[in-house]
């Protein structure tokens, strides 16, 4: 039998250990970089640099692929040091599994209510860790910028009341980091923790929020991928349709999206047969094959499903210059948080997190499709090769578990707010 190393865990021995550890992890991890990946990886050692990049990596997430073709004219962008520290995480293994704890926002989990005492900001009371127990337990959390996991308590935010623990299997690239201060684990983008239980603890005299879970890395191909996943699971998709079947959604798709979801967002008033049968047959269609496993798509709307205007913007205008409005996300985001949203017409979706071209959609739906969901991905239809299109059934209801500002990069000069609204796709099964 193989021997199962036990994890790297420093937590209760000598800082030295954990700097002398790292530094020889670091050292052999940077041999198999080049000068362009070990500098942009080095430059992660400051703070300040490091929020820049997890900032601008999220927001790269959404932007449009021509805002991206305009950053790529710029040679010292940001968006080189991304891609170069993306290139250098996936050169690194480890052979054994580590430790790390890192700091979660309560908002990065979805929490909108005070964890610690206002007073004091110190406490944290048996009511309010099962107010987090019921709300983030078995959920999955996705990190879209890079993850930095300590070793150690010395990593800790005191300001920030939550910690993760977790450990970091060798089957994921990560690569080790030794500054002054500390060591810590660095993994890439889309890494998501699902918490599995949760404490309070004291440190140094101040309450947290321990969670224990384990790593994921959820099914979210962002901008590359999707087509292969949509001809190896979607690739006969037409041929096990009826005549019928296939001449609905043909149509569906070509032109009568407008008047079948116009009819069934006013629950098919006034009664119309022909409407009717199209839209049966469509169901029926989307049933033939339902979604294989769970999945990420994207759904960018405007403002109308949150009773705001289509033209609702999270933006204002300040001292000359075009800032995003926090009392406006604050607001909406309390609002949001744990609210159900259902779509009673069809709904399309794409596997793209990054739309073609520039897109004035506020609101960007990050939905979770849970495995046996309603729907199909759109492969083989004439005029929609690019779209990476999974259309849900109608009457889906999505639950918002999380959201999370981003600011979009439109050009060279011109941003905008949007908000990542993660959610459960919680589908009606009835066709």
């Amino acid at each position: 039998m193989p021997i199962i190393k036990e994890p790297i865990d420093f937590i209760n021995k000598p800082e030295s250990e954990a700097k002398k550890w790292g530094k020889e992890e670091e050292k052999r991890w940077f041999t198999k970089l080049n000068n362009l990946e070990e500098v942009a990886v080095n430059q992660l050692k400051n703070k300040e640099y490091k929020t820049k990049i997890d900032n601008f990596s999220t927001d790269i997430l959404f932007s449009s692929l021509t805002a991206i073709e305009i950053m790529k004219e710029d040679e010292n962008h940001n968006l080189f040091d991304v891609e170069r520290i993306r290139e250098a995480l996936l050169k690194n293994t480890l052979d054994r599994d580590a430790i790390g704890y890192v700091n979660f926002t309560p908002k990065e989990l979805g929490i909108n209510f005070s964890i610690r005492d206002v007073e004091l900001n110190r406490d944290i009371s048996d009511e309010t860790l099962d107010k987090v127990r019921q709300q983030i337990i078995n959920q999955e959390y996705t990190k879209f910028s890079f993850i930095s996991l300590g070793l150690n308590d010395n990593s800790i935010n005191e300001s920030v009341p939550v910690i993760v623990k977790t450990r970091v299997p060798t089957t994921f690239d990560y690569g080790v980091l030794n500054d002054k201060e500390t060591v810590s684990l660095l993994l890439n983008q889309g890494f998501s923790i699902i918490p599995e239980s949760a404490i309070i603890t004291t440190i140094k005299g101040k309450d947290y929020i321990l969670i224990e879970g384990s790593l994921s890395q959820e099914l979210d191909f962002y901008n590359k991928g999707s087509e292969a996943w949509g001809a190896e699971n979607y690739g006969d998709y037409i041929s096990k349709l009826s005549h019928e079947q296939l001449g609905a959604l043909e149509g569906y798709l070509h032109s009568d999206y407008k008047a079948i979801n116009s009819y069934l967002r006013n629950n098919r008033v006034p009664n119309n047969d022909e409407l009717n049968k199209k839209i049966e047959l469509i169901s029926s269609a989307l049933s033939v094959k339902p979604i294989p496993q769970t999945l990420i798509a994207y759904r960018r709307v405007d403002g109308i499903p949150f009773d705001l205007p289509s033209d609702f913007s999270f933006d204002k205008k300040e001292n000359g210059e075009i800032i995003a409005d926090k009392q406006k996300l604050n607001e909406f985001i309390d609002k949001w948080t744990g609210k159900e949203i259902e779509n009673l017409s069809f709904s399309s979706t794409s596997l793209k997190s990054t739309p073609s071209s520039f897109s004035k959609s506020r609101f960007i739906f990050r939905l979770r499709l849970s495995e046996g969901a309603i729907g199909a991905f759109i492969y083989g239809f004439s005029g929609f090769q690019d779209e990476q299109e999974i259309l849900l059934n109608k009457n889906s209801t999505f639950k918002i578990f999380r959201i999370t500002p981003i600011t979009s990069i439109i050009n060279r000069v011109t941003k905008m707010t949007q908000v990542v609204i993660d959610a459960e796709g919680i589908q009606n099964k009835e066709i």
